[in-house]
């Protein structure tokens, strides 16, 4: 049929069946392209969701490292590191958060920031506890205990200098059983054991 055409009808409809094949290539090549960078926006949206997972842990990390270095020695700088390590935490969740357009993972974010708050508000109890603690210790355990110990010497001395052997025996007994009350309640106060409560109320006499 293509013989019975003249040479330039010819050369027209091939022209025209390259354009057509062109055009049908080019329309695969788009949408391969679209897919590509749909791709490559997906990948790089869960690259960065990563790194702020990564350092949302890290932060926390440091964070939860400082509460307890400040429960260990009461160095107010560790509460700094843990609130400045803290809010790093949050605001990279947060940022995480704002990426999200899958429901489930949005969820997730959400309960992740809350989690967050509340872990913040009981680490701030907890340091508020640990200052009264060494608050009530130092300003009222520690100076009652002294001047038990140093009533008790007194009367030891005092009984010896009266030849009151019974009064210095039991004055004795009374301080040894105050000292081992002490030590027991800095035990509790280190290491929480319910048996030192029970030493202590043993020890100075509270049953």
């Amino acid at each position: 049929m293509l013989k019975n055409l003249t040479i330039g009808k010819q050369i027209g409809i091939g022209i025209g069946l390259i354009l057509i094949v062109s055009a049908v290539v080019a329309a695969f090549a788009i949408s391969g392209l679209k897919k590509s960078t749909q791709g490559f926006s997906d990948y790089r949206t869960f690259a960065r969701e990563s790194v702020l997972s990564g350092r949302v842990q890290a932060n926390m990390l440091i964070a939860s490292n400082a509460a307890r270095e400040f429960m260990r020695s009461r160095d107010e700088k560790a509460v700094e590191t843990f609130e400045e390590r803290f809010a790093a935490a949050r605001d990279f969740a947060l940022e995480q958060q704002s990426m999200m357009d899958d429901p489930r993972r949005l969820e997730m974010s959400r309960e992740l920031v809350l989690k967050l708050d509340q872990y913040d508000d009981k680490a701030q109890e907890v340091f508020d506890m640990m200052r009264r603690r060494d608050a009530i210790l130092g300003d009222q355990l520690n100076p009652e205990g002294v001047k038990m110990r140093q009533a008790l010497e007194e009367i030891m001395v005092t009984a010896k200098g009266d030849s009151d052997s019974e009064a210095a025996y039991l004055a004795g007994i009374a301080l040894k059983r105050v000292m081992l009350g002490r030590v027991h309640l800095l035990r509790f106060l280190v290491d929480n054991k319910s048996e030192d409560v029970v030493r202590v109320r043993d020890e100075l006499g509270e049953g």
